[in-house]
């Protein structure tokens, strides 16, 4: 009895933080420059607590180009932005840093369903 209760408590845990994350995706053309985005949104209480971005680029020639030109929009906005660039592929762990530049209006805090409501505005698909 105490293996099924262990297991179903196992389950339980494991549902429910998956539930809490939110993924968005999007697909960018852009002067000849084409990459997929998807963020992933982590939930606390559902509220948005953090993001994390992770772009998939053609190729790493492309990948290393924006990785070149966000480091120098990193400096020239002088934000500190976490992130790494390996292959064709760029890692964002502090997205809603990047998102804030832009738009001074947090995203951190707002509920999932505000969020997906922004996020669709802008073209991504969220799940």
């Amino acid at each position: 009895m105490k293996k099924y209760i262990l297991i179903l408590l196992i389950i339980l845990l494991v549902g429910c933080s998956d539930k809490e994350d939110l993924k968005c995706e999007r697909n960018f053309y852009n002067d000849g420059l084409n990459y997929k985005e998807k963020i992933v949104v982590k939930m606390n209480n559902d509220k948005v607590s953090s993001l994390k971005s992770y772009l998939t680029f053609e190729s790493e020639e492309n990948a290393s180009s924006y990785c070149d030109s966000l480091k120098k929009y990193i400096a020239y906005n002088n934000i500190n932005i976490e992130y790494e660039c390996i292959g064709n592929e760029i890692e964002v762990n502090n997205y809603e840093k990047y998102i804030a530049v832009d738009n001074p209006n947090t995203i951190i805090g707002l509920s999932r369903e505000e969020f997906i409501k922004l996020f669709t505005e802008f073209k991504y698909a969220c799940q």
